[in-house]
């Protein structure tokens, strides 16, 4: 969440590295809600029989959201876009609806609002939902780092120090490493891969929802969510200098970055074909004319 905010505040989620470390954190997020399915199972206490009906439960949820958003979504949007204040009040009370629909069928309220995001995300007033959500987004964020603070005791930090200086180092240079390692593997240019692991060198959020509901179930310690919260707190507010100084960065470690390319790997930019339209802009009406233009099999960039 935090990489997204600050992605999205300098524009570095339209590069190449944006998009990749965009989509290693949606499938983190993937990952933590199978997590949360599985806390959700063993607080109720059943077995592989329960995990069974909360996956069944799960697929007809999705299934219902799936057809609500092909065959009614568009259409209350449209009615509702009409207005600026009906539209956000529509995505306030669709987003809280999904996500108490979730929490009444078992599951938790992170996965309904998980799941609420990605039906909103999917209409075409996505953009003028998500401008209208900054506000109050940005006032949760700050909630959220305050509750994070609040936790924090000067005994659970001293506890938790020496654990949460070692998941940081993981954080901050293994998990680069690793990152970049996969990148020139893969393909990629050694700054790609320098500039999504400068993206990807935090702890994410949703693991401290994850840890914190695994305390509140009796299935973890205290310490291990001290431990946790403080690695975040280090890591995010490394990471966020990294993304901010990650060019200067990279051309200070440049000449030792050689190592993470291998010699046919894809330029962030190369010879495009021979385009006979540009279109500049997506989001804002852009995908009525690219649409258009498919229809009309023109070769478009």
């Amino acid at each position: 969440m935090w990489s997204l905010k600050i992605s999205s505040t300098n524009a570095s989620s339209t590069g190449l590295y944006g998009q990749i470390a965009i989509g290693v954190l949606l499938v983190e997020d993937l990952a933590a809600t199978i997590a949360l399915v599985f806390l959700a199972t063993a607080k109720d206490g059943g077995g592989v029989d329960q995990l069974y009906g909360l996956i069944g439960k799960g697929l007809l949820l999705g299934g219902t959201l799936t057809f609500i958003g092909w065959f009614v979504m568009d259409k209350l949007a449209k009615f509702f876009a009409a207005n600026q204040e009906f539209l956000f009040t529509f995505a306030l009370a669709w987003a809280f609806s999904v996500a108490a629909v979730f929490d009444v069928s078992g599951f938790s309220l992170e996965v309904g609002a998980l799941f609420a995001g990605v039906s909103l995300a999917s209409l075409p007033y996505a953009q003028e939902i998500s401008t209208r959500l900054k506000p109050l987004r940005d006032f949760f964020l700050v909630l959220f780092f305050i509750s994070l603070g609040s936790t924090m005791t000067l005994g659970g930090m001293s506890e938790a120090l020496v654990p949460a200086l070692l998941l940081s180092a993981i954080a901050l240079f293994v998990k680069p490493f690793s990152v970049s390692t996969g990148m020139g593997l893969l393909g990629f240019t050694k700054q790609t891969g320098f500039k999504t692991a400068a993206h990807l060198s935090q702890v994410s959020e949703f693991s401290i929802i994850v840890i914190a509901l695994a305390v509140s179930e009796g299935m973890a310690s205290g310490r291990m969510l001290n431990a946790l919260t403080l690695t975040a707190l280090i890591t995010i507010d490394a990471s966020s200098y990294l993304m901010k100084y990650n060019d200067e960065l990279f051309r200070y470690f440049a000449r030792w970055l050689s190592m993470f390319e291998r010699r046919n790997a894809y330029a962030d930019h190369g010879k495009s074909p021979d385009y006979k339209l540009f279109l500049f802009g997506y989001k804002k009406g852009g995908h009525e004319f690219v649409n258009t233009f498919r229809d009309m099999k023109k070769n478009t960039l």
